[in-house]
C-alpha cells in the first residue's frame, strides 16, 4: 500500500508541471488573439478615418423629409441623440449643400430584422451609390465613392422591403433605422499667402539726391506700387526714385491665387548741408551705398551774396572702387558748359553764364557705380576756382574740409 501511494505521487509530481505548461500554453494562445483583435478594429478605425478623407458636409436624417409611417425617435448612440424609423416602404429626401467637391460619403443605419434584413437604397441626385441589405442591430457605417461637386445636392435613403409578421408567437415588424449621412472629400489644401520685401538705399538722403528700391515677392503673380510711385514694377526689381526733395513712402502690395501682402520703405529727405559762403562742396557730404548700386553725387557751389559768372570744380575719386558714368549739367544755374570730363580717378566741370549767380547753386550732377567695398573720398583739388563776376578773380582763398565727401561702400 505505501508503494502505491508513493507511486501516485510521482505520477503527480510528473504531471503537474504538463498541466502548468498546458494553461500557460492556452494562455499565451488566447492573449494572442485579443492582440490580433485589437489590431484588427485599431486598423479599421484607422482605416475608416483617412480613408474618408477630409469632412464637407453633413445631413442628419432626422432633418430630411419622412415619408408616411417614419417617425424621429431617441437614440443615445446615434449623433445627435436623434435617428429615423423607417417602419414601412418608403423614401426619406433632403437637400445638402458641399462647400467643395465631394469624393464620398457614408451612411450609419441600423436594423430591425424579420424573417430577413431590412434592404436600403441611397442615391445622390438620382444615382444609387449604396444598394444594401443591413443586418446589423448596432450602428455600421455604409460608405461609397461620390464625385460631386460644389453646391446643392439631393440625398434619398429608400426602404423598399418592409415586412411584417402579425400571427403566431414570433411576431415581428421589419424596420430600417438611419442616423446620418456624412460626406467627404479630398480638399486642396489652400494656395500659400504671398511674401513681399522692399527695401531703399540709402533711407536717408539729402534733397536732391535719390534712393534705390529693390523688391521681391514669394507666391504672387501681379504687384503694385503705390505711395510715392505707381504702376505695375513686376514681382521683383530695382529702381531709382529719382531725385528727392521731400520725404517719401513707396508701398508695394503683390497679389496672388493666396491672397495678398503689403510692403513699405520710407525714405527720408533733410535739406542739403550748405556750407559757409563761399564754398565749392559735394551734396551729401557722406553716405552709404551697396556694391552694385549707383551713386549721383552734385557737385554745389555757394557764393553768398557775391556775384559770380563762372565756376571751375576738379576732384577726384578712388578709381577702384567707384566707376565714372555721367556728368549731367543741363539743370545747373551755369548754363554754358566749358568742360565735363570723367575717368581715371578724376572729374573736371567747367561751367559759366551770362550774368552772374548768387547764393547756392548746383554745377552738375555726377554719377558714380559702387565696384566694390571700402570707403570712397571725393577731394577737390588743384585749379578748383569759383569767379568774381565784378573782379575776375577767384572768391575761394583754399580748399577747406567742405571740399571732402566720405562714402561707406559695402
Amino acid at each position: 500500500m505505501p508503494n502505491k501511494v508513493d507511486t501516485n505521487k510521482t505520477k503527480t509530481d510528473q504531471t503537474s508541471p504538463k498541466g502548468l505548461r498546458h494553461v500557460s500554453s492556452f494562455s499565451r494562445a488566447h492573449l494572442l488573439i485579443v492582440v490580433i483583435v485589437f489590431a484588427a478594429v485599431g486598423g479599421y478605425i484607422l482605416w475608416q478615418t483617412f480613408a474618408a478623407g477630409t469632412p464637407v458636409a453633413t445631413l442628419e436624417a432626422e432633418q430630411m423629409i419622412l415619408p408616411a409611417g417614419a417617425s424621429v425617435i431617441n437614440d443615445a448612440n446615434a449623433s445627435g441623440g436623434k435617428a429615423v424609423d423607417l417602419s414601412t416602404n418608403g423614401t426619406a429626401t433632403g437637400s445638402v449643400n458641399f462647400a467643395s467637391a465631394v469624393s464620398s460619403l457614408t451612411v450609419m443605419a441600423r436594423a430591425k430584422a424579420c424573417q430577413g434584413s431590412p434592404q436600403m437604397v441611397v442615391k445622390l441626385d438620382g444615382a444609387s451609390l449604396v444598394s444594401t441589405a443591413v443586418s446589423s442591430s448596432s450602428w455600421a457605417a455604409f460608405t461609397a465613392t461620390a464625385n460631386y461637386a460644389a453646391g446643392t445636392h439631393s440625398l434619398s435613403v429608400n426602404f423598399p422591403n418592409d415586412y411584417t409578421k402579425t400571427k403566431g408567437k414570433k411576431a415581428c415588424s421589419r424596420d430600417l433605422y438611419v442616423d446620418v449621412a456624412n460626406f467627404y472629400g479630398n480638399v486642396t489644401p489652400p494656395p500659400p499667402v504671398p511674401t513681399v520685401s522692399l527695401s531703399a538705399s540709402p533711407t536717408s538722403v539729402s534733397a536732391g539726391q535719390s534712393s534705390t528700391l529693390t523688391w521681391n515677392s514669394i507666391n504672387a503673380t501681379s504687384c503694385t506700387a503705390s505711395g510715392a510711385w505707381s504702376g505695375d514694377p513686376g514681382v521683383s526689381g530695382s529702381k531709382s526714385t529719382g531725385a528727392l526733395n521731400q520725404t517719401s513712402t513707396y508701398t508695394l502690395t503683390c497679389t496672388g491665387s493666396g491672397g495678398s501682402a503689403s510692403q513699405s520703405a520710407t525714405v527720408t529727405v533733410s535739406a542739403p548741408q550748405v556750407p559757409p559762403a563761399p564754398t565749392i562742396y559735394f551734396n551729401p557730404p557722406s553716405q552709404g551705398y551697396g556694391v552694385g548700386s549707383t551713386i549721383t553725387v552734385e557737385v554745389r557751389e555757394n557764393s553768398g551774396s557775391a556775384p559770380v559768372n563762372a565756376v571751375q570744380a576738379n576732384f577726384s575719386y578712388p578709381a577702384d572702387k567707384l566707376t565714372f558714368v555721367s556728368a549731367d549739367g543741363s539743370a545747373s544755374g551755369f548754363t554754358t558748359q566749358a568742360q565735363s570730363t570723367g575717368g581715371n580717378g578724376t572729374v573736371s566741370l567747367a561751367r559759366g553764364v551770362v550774368g552772374n549767380l548768387t547764393g547756392d547753386q548746383l554745377i552738375a550732377k555726377v554719377t558714380f557705380t559702387v565696384s566694390a567695398a571700402g570707403t570712397a573720398n571725393l577731394s577737390f583739388t588743384t585749379g578748383t576756382s569759383l569767379v568774381s563776376a565784378s573782379t575776375n578773380l577767384n572768391i575761394i582763398g583754399s580748399l577747406s574740409a567742405d571740399g571732402i565727401a566720405v562714402y561707406t561702400l559695402q
